[in-house]
């Protein structure tokens, strides 16, 4: 048996800054080495129309990324829900709107949940007292009004913002560049939030309320609120290239690089480490039998397993997402995905906890 690598250190760039803090759950860099690729949780998007992307994602008005539905996504099957966006306004008109443009959510009719809107600059209804507003809604899933914060600032078009949505199950709220804006009561609107099967859309929310005319980038979703002092220390690191180091955002690890802390180089050990806890790990790469344990290495496909077991995305000897009762995921660039049926699940479930250091040992 021989023992993943460790990898050499590296200046802290972007994302070593973003999986420092725990919950998080996915993350879409949105820039020309990952396009609409979730570097965290491997639930990838599909880009639909002309989506261009660099150190971003721009968006012409009338194209949009799909994310798949995930419980993740949803407020009502986590509990707590923060979304993070760096997002620009290239044209506050935005198109294919006359009041507001919903530039990224998760809902159609009938299946609403949360969205990002900014009203539409010289346009319908509420729009003429909402110049230069973006808020953050959440619905019931019949529809009707929902609970909304916001921020109304004369950012002039092409100012890229932080912008930050956060609700549980009583309280919603704004932030913009790491400052918290405003905060209502889900009860004023009787939300009572709703798990849909709705995917989540990038650039629009459901075709038939506007498209974004502009760019979004780093868009990360955690499974729980964050702390003021969070969010600052994410703002701080916005300039930051995206792997670490200087210049170009670095190319993903490939596979056979070390995405956790090994074993000593002597050491026997055929076992996984959680902290203290350790289970024995069946192999690499091969069928989930079960109480088996498989750690999944090959980046960009499935585990193929059913949904009758948990599974951890580790990174960087942490664990960074947490699946349980899912079909099988696909593995992250630079990450191990463990596998766990039966006795392995629910030891699984007793000690993965996202951010808890993990030793994976390689056969």
């Amino acid at each position: 048996m021989t023992c993943l690598p460790r990898a050499q250190a590296a200046a802290a760039g972007f994302r070593e800054v973003l999986t420092s803090i725990p919950g998080l759950t996915h993350y879409y860099p949105l820039d020309s080495a990952n396009q609409a690729e979730d570097v965290v949780g491997g639930v990838n998007g599909t880009v639909h129309g002309n989506v261009s992307f660099d150190t971003n994602a721009r968006f012409d008005g009338k194209s949009y990324i799909e994310l798949p539905d995930h419980d993740d996504f949803s407020v009502a099957s986590k509990g707590a829900l923060t979304i993070i966006a760096f997002n620009t306004i290239d044209d506050w008109k935005g198109a294919g709107a006359s009041e507001y443009v919903h530039w990224m959510g998760k809902g159609v009719g009938g299946a609403h949940e949360w969205v990002f809107r900014h009203y539409v600059q010289g346009g319908s209804g509420e729009a003429g007292s909402r110049q230069y507003r973006t808020s953050f809604y959440h619905f019931n899933a019949s529809g009707g009004l929902g609970a909304g914060s916001y921020f109304q600032d004369p950012d002039a078009a092409g100012t890229e913002r932080m912008v930050t949505g956060m609700v549980d199950g009583s309280t919603i709220s704004m932030w913009k560049n790491g400052e918290q804006r405003d905060s209502d009561p889900l009860s004023g609107y009787s939300i009572k939030p709703s798990n849909t099967s709705t995917p989540v859309r990038l650039g629009t929310r459901d075709m038939s309320t506007g498209f974004l005319v502009g760019r979004l980038r780093r868009v990360a979703f955690f499974n729980r609120k964050l702390t003021q002092a969070e969010l600052k220390k994410i703002y701080d690191a916005r300039n930051l290239p995206e792997g670490g180091g200087s210049g170009a955002a670095a190319p993903a690890p490939v596979a056979t690089a070390a995405p956790v802390d090994p074993a000593p180089a002597n050491s026997q050990d055929s076992a996984v480490h959680i902290g203290d806890a350790s289970y024995p790990l069946t192999g690499s790469d091969v069928r989930r039998t079960t109480d088996a344990l498989v750690a999944y290495t090959k980046a960009g496909s499935s585990t193929g397993t059913n949904e009758w077991g948990t599974e951890v995305v580790v990174k960087d000897g942490r664990v960074v997402s947490v699946s349980t009762r899912k079909p099988g995921i696909r593995v992250p660039s630079g990450a191990v995905v463990l596998s766990g049926h039966g006795k392995a699940r629910t030891w699984l479930d007793a000690h993965a906890k996202v951010g808890a250091s993990v030793t994976v040992p390689r056969q």
